[in-house]
């Protein structure tokens, strides 16, 4: 078995774990993840970062961006964000 140092896990621990999770708790998992290190940016990003990139992002590609994010995408986000707030506070 081989041990990977990032994970704390061999590969075998891990392709098990894999095989067990379902398609569900991965879902769960990964939104999760993304949620904490959003956090972490966002927390870590000074106003004047947050600012500037709001100022940066066009119109069209705020608009492109919404068009792209599916049903699903944005009913796990509402329930992960708690509506909409952080699209309002970007326009």
């Amino acid at each position: 078995m081989s041990y990977h140092p990032k994970l704390g896990k061999t590969k075998a621990q891990r392709s098990l774990r894999i095989a067990l999770e379902t398609k569900a708790q991965r879902s769960l998992r990964i939104a999760l993840e993304i949620k904490a290190q959003r956090s972490l940016r966002i927390a870590l990003e000074t106003k004047a970062q947050r600012s500037l990139r709001i100022a940066l992002e066009t119109k069209a590609q705020r608009s492109l961006r919404i068009a792209l994010e599916t049903k699903a995408q944005r009913s796990l986000r509402i329930a992960l964000w708690g509506g909409t707030q952080f699209y309002r506070d970007l326009s």
